[in-house]
């Protein structure tokens, strides 16, 4: 108690209240007015067996899966029964509920186990907050897994030893710039589910006009040229941002913006005013005014992996009295058909090649298992993100300062090497599985140069995966000639 004489003399006058009102004889009132009061904090304190119970739990120090736990409990008791703040807050700590969690301990020992050794983290320059010889600062992480109907199986919120209780959760509550993270869900995705790209389009590698200029540059500081195409898949491999633009043209800002908010349910995206996020540079690169969470990027990147449904995040079953008997909270899987299911598996197979040779995550797969992924980092290099799945598990990671600042990781991705060494931990030990594909896609060969169906002229060639009732045309060889004809209109924008 930090002020006790101020709460003596609230004791004094509820008493003299209840003496007043009749509520206490006067023997009573002069026993209570003359106890002594002792306080937790006071050295005399002498707590019961029960206390001491509460009170070696209030000390023991939760993961932070358990502080998601909690936090989500709280808000689902006022929403669904419009408790406050501290109504909530006392029905879990004193109320007796039983809460029923998602967590497997397996899988959140393995994630832990890397955050808190930092394993697989890079060594990255400690920074002081002023520049001087203060506290350092260690750049810090957040990861959340997910199963592939909506069960949060486990999540760390930072990098390290945790030393408080719902504090800072890095995984749901660092809202940060997704970089290129962000293409699948607002840009390739939709494209290839409205049926205005597929995956071998022919994109001009060469910056849109905004405001008079030239943008965006590639993360290599080309802008391409007027001359310079790209299929699709190996754009969405290299992270393309001048490709990413130019298919954000034919999308449209409008489309692009009702996916990640309507489909994906990324629910931290500014919808209007003059910070907005429907802009080419939040939609087409991930420069947002805000930005996203692992929580809610690892529930959209699950529709890649399991035929295009989302399901809201949950981390609790139910929630009942102490008997089991009456239930307050219970959560459902509800899916949600966010994108078709042939357009989940077309995004499936064009992410499968980040991993492979050329691509931003090359290397970074889980050994065993098909693996689909999208690395983002932003322009100024202080968010790196990666996010994709297996055929148990999808993950998310976020990686950076808490108080933004630019990182020297020389061009490497560390989010993705910390997605790898969870993965790889959680996934040790694991029977053979793979994705359930659609049977309404089919395996093509297409024409490099042209980006259409292999003609019998065509001598550079690879293999695509296509909506069977929306292939492309089938190459007769003019495009060979003077590729860059095909697109002249976009070489103008």
């Amino acid at each position: 108690m930090l002020n006790p004489d101020n709460n003596k003399r609230r004791q004094l006058l509820c008493l003299d209240y209840m003496r007043d009102q009749k509520k206490l004889t006067k023997d009573e009132y002069n026993e209570a007015v003359n106890y002594k009061l002792v306080f937790t904090n006071d050295p005399n304190f002498v707590p019961s067996k029960e206390v001491s119970k509460t009170l070696k739990q209030d000390t023991k120090i939760n993961s932070y899966y358990v502080d998601y736990v909690i936090d989500s409990v709280i808000k689902d008791l006022k929403s669904q029964y419009g408790y406050t703040q501290s109504e909530a807050y006392r029905m879990i700590y004193y109320g007796g509920l039983k809460i029923y969690c998602a967590l497997d301990d397996k899988i959140q020992a393995a994630a832990e186990d890397i955050y808190v050794n930092r394993t697989g983290f890079p060594e990255e320059k400690e920074r002081t907050e002023d520049g001087s010889n203060g506290t350092k600062k260690k750049v810090q992480s957040g990861i959340t897994i997910m199963n592939y109907e909506g069960r949060v199986v486990a999540m760390v919120g930072g990098a390290g030893k945790k030393t408080i209780n719902r504090g800072l959760n890095r995984a749901t509550d660092a809202v940060r710039s997704p970089g290129s993270s962000i293409k699948p869900l607002s840009v390739y995705g939709p494209g290839i589910d409205k049926n205005v790209l597929n995956y071998s389009t022919r994109l001009l590698d060469y910056g849109i006009i905004v405001n008079g200029q030239r943008w965006p540059r590639n993360f290599s500081g080309s802008m391409g040229s007027e001359d310079s195409y790209c299929i699709l898949q190996s754009a969405v491999a290299q992270s393309l941002n001048t490709t990413s633009a130019q298919a954000l043209k034919r999308v449209g800002l409008d489309t692009s913006f009702d996916y990640v908010t309507n489909h994906f349910h990324l629910s931290t995206l500014i919808a209007d005013g003059d910070n907005t996020d429907k802009n080419f540079s939040s939609l087409a690169v991930g420069g947002m005014s805000r930005g996203v969470t692992t929580l809610e990027m690892c529930a959209a990147y699950c529709t890649f992996g399991n035929g295009g449904k989302y399901y809201k995040p949950y981390c609790y079953y139910k929630v009942t009295d102490f008997s089991g008997k009456n239930v307050y909270l219970e959560t459902a899987a509800n899916p949600e058909q966010a994108i078709g299911e042939d357009t989940a598996t077309i995004m499936n197979r064009i992410l499968q090649t980040v991993t492979q040779g050329g691509g931003t995550g090359y290397g970074k797969g889980v050994s065993g298992f098909t693996t689909y992924m999208k690395t983002g980092t932003t322009s100024d290099t202080k968010d790196k993100w990666c996010c994709g799945g297996t055929p148990y598990y999808c993950a998310a990671v976020w990686y950076g300062y808490d108080k933004q600042e630019e990182m020297q990781t020389g061009g490497a991705n560390p989010a993705a090497n910390i997605w790898s060494a969870v993965m790889n931990k959680v996934h040790d030990g694991l029977p053979e599985k793979d994705f359930e594909y659609s049977g309404t896609v089919v395996s093509r060969s297409y024409c490099r140069e042209s980006g259409l169906l292999a003609g019998a002229g065509c001598t550079q060639t690879s293999g695509g995966w296509y909506k069977a009732n929306r292939l492309p045309g089938v190459c007769d060889g003019s495009e060979h000639a003077d590729a860059k004809a095909a697109a002249e209109a976009e070489k103008q924008g």
